[in-house]
């Protein structure tokens, strides 16, 4: 059950400056895929992980750092835990590869260090931080006796009907050390004998019965840094990291000559921007599969015009150079979501469907959330409704249906959250749809925004039966949009694809700046879908086109016919809005030096080809719905051929040049020619001088980390 109950308003001040204490210094990487995540990890540049250069501590205000060991060797996974008369609550750690944890800006005290690792022996220690100092504590430990039979027992049936519900613990019993435990394993299974929801469970051993419980379903719970201690290759410990990524395969150069037309959905998602600089700033580069190209290009606003012609958007386009090959030319292609005044949005029916499982415990996570949706209330008019849905080893309504009038009812019961338990994402998203139903606006904007780390291990039956029930209820006028937070087991490839379905934004929270982004700098565009499945198709000149690559929308390709399917899914626009593609074209006779790819994937009959004339470079097609109509209109522009110079083009190119880099650079892309971070650091600069956001200057600053970083990953060998 739940806690709803409200406590006095001195109590709820003290938990609302609790939380802005806690998301403004505790928000850090996790070495370890943990449920209890970690706030305060750090890490060694030298060990690939998640890192954070640490500074001399604030003026008044000191750290504790310290590293564990096992038998002499660094030991990854360990929580460490601290407490202090001068600490409000506790803090949490977990340790890197190399065995390092650090906790910063603590007041001046006394404080108490737990470290507890499953089958070790917990090792208490104390220590005093002084101002201005670093307090360094050092300590190994040892393996505990374990009982060699783990037995689970629940109080209810599982939700998986009439299968079992197996997961994986590192042996402890093999009387070696910890180093050898991942080549033996045991297994604990629980019988489902009936659709329900796990809700408690026993562990008889000194296994905890919060270990278990968090334990993911139906696939192996063994964490990055257990691996590591293992002695498993570190190509094995990325493959098994706990955040999961779709893989992404960039597109090849076409022929012109072959395969004039090409075809893709916009992609209005962020998330990829702010989650890559999540790694930048934590002293990591990314995995290749979290850039995305398109989503960094696209999290930058640009000057386009608003439409003037009564549709939704207006489409822009230039031609430059390409900076990364002087050779070939970029084509931009611009368009932009018609801008409006929040006063002039429909109103609302929200549904927050907020994650409260345990792995949403961490300050990064489940505080980050609640501080967010705030944000977005304080937004709220009289006339737009919120509700507020829970999951976690059960859904629940943790407010009814609530006038945006009354916004401290709404913020107390968003401060009233609390995490504990296991996912049932499946069931709380059902019960966010009813609610939605049950509120309807027939002529507002009905939408549910789920804000979790996508952690979904219990509850759903299969994934195919959750995007059959998004798409279902895209199709009653009820949109998804997604949230995602948090460090070490993120789900960004599931976050993306349930936003996808639901014909709504993908976001990802690393800061409360990003959230003041999303829900008031962007709100209308975050809220309000203005056009329904956008299709972009290119038909290029193969006159003045010798071969052309997308660079991004990989994993956003049509095929030609799928342009006029009107049943054919594809992105969504938001209000204000905007989106931008980018094409590298090599010159006619470059397709060999390009590396154009001799297949087709579709090649054109020529009876179905368009007949250019002078100096058109190519015919832009746009298909749109209104978001409540079934058949798609028509927009058309052309293009005309440019010799201009990267350096003579609008501010924006230039911008978009240099961000298309950033990502190249960052994928380690086999087209990225001769990009370098110098080439990105004064593109960007140059057009940075009406930057009334501080987003571009920012940027600037992100690839100079970005290139140190590379720098340091070539200077030490590794991959």
């Amino acid at each position: 059950m739940w806690d709803h109950s409200i406590g006095k308003a001195s109590c709820a001040w003290r938990r609302l400056c609790a939380v802005a204490l806690a998301v403004a210094i505790s928000i850090s990487p996790l070495a370890a895929c943990r449920t209890s995540n970690a706030p305060d990890a750090a890490a060694s540049p030298s060990s690939g992980s998640i890192v954070i250069a640490t500074a001399g501590p604030a003026a008044g205000l000191g750290a504790i750092s310290g590293t564990v060991v096992h038998e002499g060797s660094p030991l990854p996974g360990v929580t460490i835990t601290i407490s202090s008369p001068t600490l409000q609550g506790t803090r949490v750690a977990v340790s890197n590869v190399n065995g390092d944890w650090m906790f910063r800006a603590l007041p001046t005290g006394d404080y108490t260090i737990k470290l507890e690792m499953e089958g070790m022996a917990t090792v208490t220690k104390t220590s005093r931080v002084g101002a201005g100092t670093v307090a360094r504590v050092s300590s190994t430990l040892s393996l505990s006796s374990v009982a060699e039979a783990i037995t689970v027992t629940a109080a209810a049936p599982s939700v998986i009907e009439g299968s079992a519900i197996t997961a994986y613990l590192p042996s402890r019993n093999n009387g070696g050390t910890v180093r050898r435990s991942a080549t033996y394993k045991e297994k604990i299974t629980v019988t489902a004998a009936a659709p329900a929801v796990l809700e408690t469970t026993e562990v008889q051993s000194n296994y905890s019965s919060a270990i278990v419980g968090a334990l993911p379903v139906g696939r192996t719970a063994q964490s990055a840094a257990s691996l590591a201690a293992s002695g498993v290759p570190q190509a094995a410990v990325d493959a098994c990291s706990c955040e999961k990524y779709a893989s992404v395969v960039e597109g090849a150069f076409r022929r012109a000559s072959e395969e004039p037309i090409s075809t893709f959905s916009i992609d209005t998602d962020r998330a990829s921007f702010s989650n890559v600089r999540r790694y930048l700033e934590f002293g990591a580069l990314p995995p290749v599969d979290a850039v995305r190209v398109e989503e960094m290009i696209n999290y930058f606003d640009y000057g386009y015009p608003d439409p003037t012609d009564g549709r939704p958007f207006s489409i822009t386009t230039e031609i430059a150079d390409c900076p990364w090959n002087t050779s070939h030319k970029l084509l931009r292609i611009g368009v932009q979501g018609r801008r409006m005044p929040p006063s002039a949005i429909p109103p609302g029916n929200l549904v927050f469907l907020v994650d409260v499982s345990g792995s949403m415990q961490s300050a990064d996570k489940l505080p980050l959330v609640q501080a967010s949706l705030k944000k977005l209330v304080r937004q709220l008019r009289d006339e737009d409704r919120v509700a507020i849905v829970v999951y976690a080893s059960a859904e629940g309504l943790a407010l009814p249906s609530t006038s945006g009038r009354d916004k401290w009812a709404i913020e107390r019961a968003i401060d009233s959250l609390q995490a504990g338990g296991s996912t049932a994402g499946g069931a709380g998203i059902m019960l966010a749809y009813k609610i939605a139903a049950d509120n309807y606006l027939r002529d507002g904007n009905n939408r549910v925004i789920l804000a979790t780390d996508g952690d979904f291990n219990v509850g759903a039956s299969s994934n195919d039966a959750l995007q059959q029930l998004i798409e279902a209820k895209r199709k009653e006028g009820v949109f998804l949009s997604v949230l995602g937070v948090g460090t070490g087991n993120t789900n960004d490839a599931g976050m993306e694809l349930l936003a996808d379905k639901g014909n709504g934004q993908y976001s990802y929270l690393d800061s409360l700046d990003e959230a003041e982004k999303v829900f008031v700098r962007e709100m209308a565009g975050t809220l309000l879908t203005i056009a329904k499945d956008v299709k972009i198709q290119i038909e290029f000149n193969p006159a003045r086109v010798g071969a052309y690559r997308l660079v991004g929308y990989d994993n956003r390709i049509l095929d030609r016919k799928d342009f006029d399917d009107d049943t054919k899914d594809a992105g969504e626009l938001g209000a204000g809005h905007s989106v931008t593609a980018l094409y590298e074209l090599a010159p006619p006779g470059g397709e060999r030096e390009a590396g154009a790819n001799g297949e087709a994937r579709e090649e054109v009959p020529a009876d179905e080809r368009t007949t250019f004339e002078g100096v058109v470079l190519a015919h832009v097609k746009l298909r749109f719905k209104e978001p409540k109509a079934d058949v798609s209109g028509l927009v058309e522009t052309l293009v005309a051929d440019s010799d201009a110079s990267i350096y003579a083009a609008s501010d924006d190119l230039r911008f978009v040049s240099a961000v298309a880099q950033f990502g190249l650079l960052l994928r380690e892309s086999q087209y990225k020619g001769s990009a370098s971070w110098k080439s990105v650091a004064d593109l960007a600069s140059s057009a940075s001088s009406l930057d009334t956001t501080g987003d571009r200057a920012q940027f600037v600053k992100l690839a100079k980390k970005a290139e140190e970083l590379q720098s340091r990953k070539i200077a030490q060998g590794t991959r």
